[in-house]
């Protein structure tokens, strides 16, 4: 039970772990994992691994590296790409005067990457956090590209309990912000333990980490915002816009949150997952999860049978 604590609204995403941390000396950059995309007069890093279909492709959050301990399962049975949106480790910068930052954008660099490496849908979407919201967007823009999703801890609004009042932040509520969500105790939300990674996906996190970018981590809140309303704008008349594709949703140990509820809603074939002992990042907690959920919707796409019950 909430007694006597005092609140601000914050907003949860895997960006603003890998860009707010303590500040670091820029390090030497590294060979990109993967290729530099051209996606209209400016490039975005791609890394795609594995053969088969349907392709999974991971729209973040964090850093394409920070999928380390994912990937190479995936790889073993179909074709899977990470990606890094404009700004961030080996991506170019929005050009000035190009396209701003939104959901809009990030679906496009993905939609134009996909199609100039010949990667041909229908696709598995797979999102954490603000990218959970990034692989809706694509889906509502692309509906026919699209076969499945998986969300992993969706972005969402929440109440810190820890922290005093004081005029609006960065960390103020946005205006006409969703109601917020309460995290039961025991949940953990915070900072992410990327060091469970590889050693070497560990260092390029660790690198990414170091160019900075509170600048995009403060855009990115308003990005959930703007994503939200603009998911729910384009949801359309239809009860079950997706029919029986395959949705996963898998979240922390919380309450189902509106737009995961809504998701769930979009399918008669979907699910809602718990992954016990794990914070926000629950690719690097328990991959293991992250991992049965996205193959058992590659399989139910590829066989069209409903998801295997939990």
């Amino acid at each position: 039970m909430i007694r006597d604590f005092r609140f601000v609204y914050s907003l949860l995403f895997a960006f603003l772990c890998c860009t707010l941390t303590p500040a670091m000396d820029r390090l030497p950059s590294p060979p990109p994992l993967g290729r530099l995309v051209d996606v209209g007069g400016y490039r975005v890093h791609v890394y795609c691994t594995g053969k088969g279909s349907p392709a999974v492709i991971i729209t973040g959050a964090g850093y394409s590296s920070d999928w380390g301990l994912v990937q190479p399962a995936i790889a073993s049975f179909t074709q899977v790409c990470t990606y890094d949106h404009a700004g961030i480790a080996w991506s170019d910068h929005l050009p000035a005067g190009g396209p701003v930052d939104s959901c809009a954008t990030r679906v496009n660099e993905v939609h134009e990457a996909l199609k100039a490496l010949h990667i041909h849908g229908p696709y598995v979407m797979v999102g954490q956090s603000l990218g959970a919201l990034v692989s809706r967007y694509f889906e509502r823009t692309y509906p026919q590209e699209v076969a499945g999703i998986v969300t992993v801890d969706h972005a969402f609004f929440i109440v810190h309990r820890s922290l005093p009042p004081g005029p609006p932040s960065l960390f103020g509520p946005p205006q006409n912000a969703p109601a917020p969500h309460v995290i039961p105790e025991g949940a953990t939300i915070g900072r992410g333990h990327f060091e469970k990674l590889d050693r070497k996906d560990y260092e390029l996190h660790q690198w990414a980490a170091s160019l900075g970018g509170a600048e995009i981590a403060t855009k990115s809140m308003e990005i959930v915002q703007a994503c939200t309303s603009e998911i729910q704008a384009m949801a359309g008349n239809d009860p079950l816009p997706m029919k029986a594709q395959p949705i996963i949703v898998l979240r922390t140990p919380r309450p189902l949150i509106t737009p995961e509820e809504q998701l769930l809603a979009m399918s008669s074939n979907s699910q809602a997952r718990v992954a016990p002992e794990s914070g926000h990042y629950i690719m690097i907690d328990r991959p293991d999860l992250v991992i049965q959920a996205i193959k058992d919707v590659v399989n139910a796409v590829r066989n069209h049978t409903p998801l295997e019950t939990q």
